[in-house]
């Protein structure tokens, strides 16, 4: 009946649904954190007439490297997201033990 009544309870799903919400921003904030890497492949070939020694397709690459020096930003973020996570824990914590007395 307990679990019932904790399962229904409007305060209860509002406090899951923020907690995943905080959960994905934590990801989100941690995945900022680390390196990326790009890598761009674009090709190309002149049509018409023109000089047959420069007729041939050409393919161009990129590889850009980005290493996460200063990212305080992300930083912040992930501190507010996990802030958030232990705030939530403890209004579910004071939401069942209200719900279990009732």
């Amino acid at each position: 009946e307990v679990d019932r009544a904790l399962a229904q309870r409007p305060e209860l799903q509002r406090i899951r649904a923020q907690r995943t919400q905080n959960e994905v921003e934590l990801q989100w904030s941690k995945n900022q954190l680390l390196p990326s890497l790009d890598l761009t492949l674009m090709g190309s070939q002149d049509l018409g007439r023109g000089d047959p020694r420069f007729d041939r397709p050409e393919l161009t690459g990129t590889l850009m490297l980005e290493l996460p020096f200063q990212r305080r930003v992300a930083k912040g973020r992930a501190a507010t997201a996990q802030a958030g996570l232990s705030r939530l824990e403890a209004e579910e914590r004071m939401a069942r033990d209200r719900v279990t007395a009732e």
